[in-house]
């Protein structure tokens, strides 16, 4: 659906490429976007923001960023710790001693 939306598009618009794309921590999503918007798996694109990080030269830069929404990745976190962490109390005391 995502493919199909874009190619409509860049039908009328060949060179049309979001700057930002907000999405959930699903996986699913992300790839769909990749694949969709900068024409590669997800994998390779984070691999390529990594090795933008880290100085290395890249050979294309995705035009399209993805990003992942705070409050789907908190809750995802919140969801971990609270599932895998035995004093939850502790590990907040140093998340929010971290922050301020």
């Amino acid at each position: 659906m995502l493919c199909d939306f874009s190619n409509q598009i860049r039908k009328v618009r060949p060179k049309w490429e979001p700057k930002l794309v907000v999405t959930d921590f699903s996986l699913a999503y992300l790839h769909a976007v990749s694949m969709a918007l900068n024409e590669i798996p997800l994998d390779d694109y984070i691999n390529r923001k990594d090795d933008m990080l880290v100085g290395d030269k890249v050979d294309k830069d995705p035009a399209t960023v993805l990003f992942v929404c705070t409050g789907h990745f908190l809750h995802f976190v919140r969801k971990y710790m609270r599932q895998n962490t035995l004093n939850q109390e502790a590990v907040f005391m140093q998340c929010t001693h971290l922050v301020n």
